[in-house]
């Protein structure tokens, strides 16, 4: 019959290197799965495909080095995401598609250096992103293209020495953005967009 009314499972703090596709199979009404501080080194793709009700995921303090495309495939109500002090160095595009109520992702603590344009696409609602202690260089043009709904932007303590034009054009409802101990030594007149009723010019 299995543990179909298991709601809360904690597995931090173990010795789990891997996750198979078949082994959260049967627990559809988890909402909270916890598997911080164990040995992880990789996601399969649909490893999560039963959880379709799981609202947060913890895989903090692990050692996951890349994210495939579609890794959380099935997670469509999962609203916190945290993968922070792993050894993260590749995030494909598309590695995030299907979750499309997280409001809170933490990937701080990493060794990205730089994400892909449109890593984020599908991510609609997320309101609060950490990306501190992550090693990044430079800030793509379209890395945080569709958060339209972001209001808190945690860059610090990274390598930052760029960050491209455009790049937070997108971003209408931040409220909070933290770049402090980075390499900028310049800032493009195009870093931060005015308001389209700025740029529109005086009326005839």
């Amino acid at each position: 019959m299995g543990m179909k009314s298991l709601r809360w499972l904690d597995l931090s703090h173990n010795r789990l290197v891997s996750l198979f596709e078949d082994t959260f199979l049967g627990l559809l009404s988890l909402h909270v799965l916890r598997l911080s501080t164990n040995s992880i080194t990789s996601l399969r793709p649909r490893t999560f495909k039963d959880l379709q009700f799981l609202e947060e995921l913890q895989l903090g303090h692990n050692r996951i080095w890349s994210l495939a495309e579609r890794t959380f495939d099935g997670l469509g109500q999962l609203e916190v995401l945290s993968l922070n002090n792993n050894q993260l160095q590749d995030i494909r595009v598309g590695a995030f598609l299907g979750l499309y109520n997280v409001a809170v992702m933490h990937l701080s603590a990493n060794c990205i250096k730089v994400l892909p344009d449109y890593v984020f696409k599908g991510v609609t609602k997320l309101h609060s992103l950490h990306l501190e202690h992550s090693c990044l260089s430079r800030i793509r043009a379209n890395t945080f293209s569709s958060l339209s709904s972001l209001r808190r932007l945690f860059l610090q303590h990274n390598a930052i020495s760029v960050i491209e034009d455009q790049s937070f054009s997108e971003l209408h409802e931040l409220l909070e953005l933290d770049l402090k101990h980075n390499r900028l030594s310049h800032l493009s007149p195009q870093l931060f967009p005015a308001p389209e009723t700025l740029l529109a010019g005086p009326l005839p």
